[in-house]
């Protein structure tokens, strides 16, 4: 696919969903492997409201790196156009630092985006055993990140990846009845 790799990030612009650990990987794609950047784009997508200085910090930390043309903050959408932005991109980015679930992730799963995945907590439960579905970057390190998304970026047999990816995302999937036969 001649097209760039369309990586998207989903939560609320916090400091603690680690939006800033995704621009500095961007940035560091940009200053190390320059020839790749036109291949990369970066949609975050959240809820400006939530908090407007953070937002602020990740618009100067893109200009900061002159990144306005690879690196997107989207405002928050509905259920369905989310659903339309996981459709249309191939890998899924969370830098998160700590998490309850992870909801997102699932969601990404779902769509069949191999998922990167900060270092929280219940990141080893949602990728399971199955490597291949994803990987956890260790301390949120924006070079961990950034190597991943070039690997990621140069993999062969990304549908393959999906296609773990999503089977990790049903295995994982809730409905009522599970929810309720597992409280029973």
């Amino acid at each position: 696919n001649e097209s760039p790799l369309q990586i998207i990030s989903v939560g609320n612009y916090t400091p603690r969903k680690g939006f800033h650990v995704l621009i500095q990987a961007m940035s560091i794609i940009a200053k190390n492997n320059p020839d790749l950047l036109p291949n990369l784009r970066l949609h975050l997508v959240g809820n400006r409201s939530f908090s407007p200085d953070y937002v602020k910090h990740l618009q100067n930390l893109i200009a900061k790196s002159n990144l306005e043309e690879y690196v997107f903050l989207d405002d928050w959408k509905t259920t369905e156009e989310i659903s339309q932005l996981y459709t249309k991109s191939q890998l899924f980015a969370f830098a998160s630092s700590s998490e309850g679930f992870g909801m997102v992730v699932l969601e990404a799963m779902l769509h069949g985006l191999p998922v990167l995945l900060g270092d929280f907590h219940v990141a080893p439960e949602l990728l399971g055993t199955n490597s291949k579905a994803g990987s956890i970057i260790p301390g949120n390190s924006p070079k961990t990140f950034a190597s991943e998304i070039i690997r990621y970026l140069q993999e062969k047999n990304k549908s393959e990846l999906g296609k773990f990816s999503r089977k990790r995302g049903l295995e994982m999937a809730f409905s009522w009845d599970d929810v309720v036969s597992r409280f029973e």
